[in-house]
């Protein structure tokens, strides 16, 4: 397995991102050989973002980097773990999957739906904003390696919960296939699990797991967190699910941040994540390292969907 550590933490107000990465390297030491692709930061510091103009101010120079370096780790390697660092390295962790599978599926696990443009984020977070660019929700001109596209059909939300009125708006307008918590606590981990089997089909998985998902009570160590979450369990089920009957081939895990709570507090929220992730580190696969298409670097023209 591949394992890439991003510290990009630009896209919140809570520093201690970029540290998250160090126990995390250690965990794997203890469980696994992997190749290590190292630490991708950025001199870049948060800054609100309310406009198009203000994101020409910002430094995308650290996704780049990171969009880059999966794409290489995922080419030669059957798992690519990425652990963050906030959620807006969903920009180019997503875009460096869909580089190498455009029909690939996008589960993410969040307790927000990321889903915001600038120009309708009530707080101008960016790690509140990955998905519109990544289902380009704008006519923002990205970097070419930032500028793959998702199609509607090709996420499916686990876990949400607070949401704001745009991002409402765009999963109803689009169809996103999403599981809020309300679903989840009446049907059951178990219903939702055939429902993604039925949407997943045969296509490669890219999972993008945020700590928050999870109820504060089971991990507080995080700086966006929301009260009637996942429950561990919930969590281990779905993981379950994913590695048995999936071709996963890369995992995000994202805002742990270990200067968040006391001591107790950041080695449960750290452990939780560790037993998501332990599910999916391969023992035995058979499948073979992808090549890197030839149409590398060709930028896609954005979906007619967009509005």
């Amino acid at each position: 397995m591949a394992f890439v550590g991003i510290g990009l933490e630009c896209g919140q107000v809570n520093k201690g991102l970029s540290l998250s990465s160090h126990r995390a390297r250690n965990f794997l030491n203890s469980e696994t050989k992997f190749s290590d692709y190292g630490d991708i930061g950025s001199d870049q510091k948060y800054e609100k973002i309310f406009s198009y103009s203000d994101l020409d101010q910002f430094d995308l120079s650290g996704y780049v980097h990171a969009a880059q370096t999966i794409r290489t780790a995922m080419a030669t390697h059957q798992f690519t773990l990425n652990w963050g660092g906030d959620h807006s390295i969903g920009w180019a962790t997503i875009s460096a999957f869909l580089s190498l599978y455009p029909n690939g599926k996008v589960i993410w696990i969040d307790a927000h739906a990321d889903l915001n443009r600038p120009d309708t984020s009530p707080t101008g977070s960016f790690h509140g904003m990955p998905v519109s660019f990544l289902l380009g929700l704008n006519s923002y001109m990205a970097p070419k390696e930032l500028s793959y596209r998702l199609r509607p059909d090709q996420l499916i939300y686990v876990g949400l919960r607070s949401l704001d009125p745009f991002e409402t708006e765009a999963i109803n307008h689009l169809g996103i296939p999403t599981f809020d918590c309300n679903f989840i606590k009446e049907f059951g981990m178990k219903e939702v699990i055939s429902q993604i089997r039925k949407l997943i089909k045969s296509e490669q998985v890219h999972i993008s797991f945020d700590i928050d998902s999870l109820d504060p009570t089971v991990a507080p160590s995080t700086g966006v967190p929301v009260p009637a979450g996942l429950e561990a369990h919930e969590l281990l089920q779905l993981a379950d699910y994913l590695t048995a009957e999936t071709k996963y081939t890369s995992l995000d895990i994202v805002e742990i941040n270990p200067l968040i709570g006391t001591v107790e507090e950041v080695n449960r929220t750290y452990n939780l994540g560790f037993s998501f992730l332990k599910r999916f580190i391969p023992q035995q696969r058979s499948e073979h390292a992808i090549q890197l298409e030839s149409n590398q670097g060709t930028v896609p023209v954005a979906p007619e969907w967009c509005f």
